[in-house]
């Protein structure tokens, strides 16, 4: 994918583990894909709304010019 393309693609829960006494939690996401793919890139978001679109794009009107970063 040299050209730059945006796929979004869900990742999967492998592990969780829950410390209690802790009070924390870690969770492992899988996600497979093969050794032969074009990728060049690779990037993770989490999002805690699943309703919420996989890719945000500024708005168009955003008059400042400045790139938005919008993390989930």
């Amino acid at each position: 994918m040299l050209s730059g393309e945006m796929l979004p693609e869900r990742m999967y829960a492998d592990t969780l583990i829950i410390d209690s006494e802790a009070l924390t939690l870690a969770m492992t996401y899988r996600y497979h894909i093969e050794a032969t793919s074009p990728l060049r890139v690779m990037e993770a978001r989490f999002e805690m709304d699943p309703a919420a679109p996989l890719i945000r794009i500024a708005s168009p009107d955003d008059k400042d010019e400045k790139e938005i970063h919008i993390y989930g």
